[in-house]
């Protein structure tokens, strides 16, 4: 990769990859080897976002193998960088609270950013509050999720995902229609 993006660590000294042999992140040979694995796989994205290009999950984060487990790219940099994560908090991307334009979801190019500079450190719920999850989103058609229109459903030990009233129902009209599922007894 030519012209690194530059990194900006807590002491504001600039990094970049031809500097990475001079550093000693955490004192840990195997740190220098896997921050230089990820820089292998980043494109400057727009507002100066550093989008990974490696696998990801079906959620739409980078992922990459540490010590024979999977883990988020965007938490790995955090950690090499900034250090380890705090118990309790999560890690937010910051550009994309700022960008009014992105929808969110798994297609949002912000969960692939690993500049440590657009990554904090906070609790689940300020990252929620951040990122407008609960306010007046709309679904896919244009619904607004909030309300009666909202509902959540559980999916076991993963994490609960929201759903549109009217589009379900609307879906369960269609399947009726087609026969595929019984209607209400009388």
């Amino acid at each position: 990769m030519s012209g690194s993006p530059g990194w900006t660590r807590t002491s504001d000294t600039p990094v970049n990859s031809r500097m990475l042999c001079q550093l000693s992140y955490r004192g840990s040979q195997e740190s220098l080897t896997i921050l230089r694995r990820v820089l292998g796989h980043v494109e400057m994205g727009p507002r100066g976002c550093w989008l990974w290009t490696g696998a990801t999950s079906n959620r739409g984060y980078g992922q990459v193998g540490v010590a024979g487990k999977i883990r988020s790219t965007h938490r790995v940099v955090y950690e090499l960088v900034k250090g380890a994560i705090p118990a309790g908090l999560t890690i937010d991307h910051d550009c994309h609270n700022h960008d009014a334009t992105c929808r969110g979801g798994v297609a949002c190019f912000h969960r692939l950013c690993l500049n440590p500079d657009h990554l904090d450190a906070v609790t689940d719920t300020e990252n929620k509050h951040r990122a407008g999850h609960g306010l007046e989103t709309p679904c896919l058609r244009g619904h607004l999720l909030s309300g009666h229109n909202l509902f959540i459903k559980k999916r076991g030990k993963h994490l609960p995902t929201r759903g549109c009233r009217a589009c379900r129902a609307a879906y369960q009209r269609r399947r009726r229609a087609i026969g595929l599922v019984p209607t209400a007894k009388p």
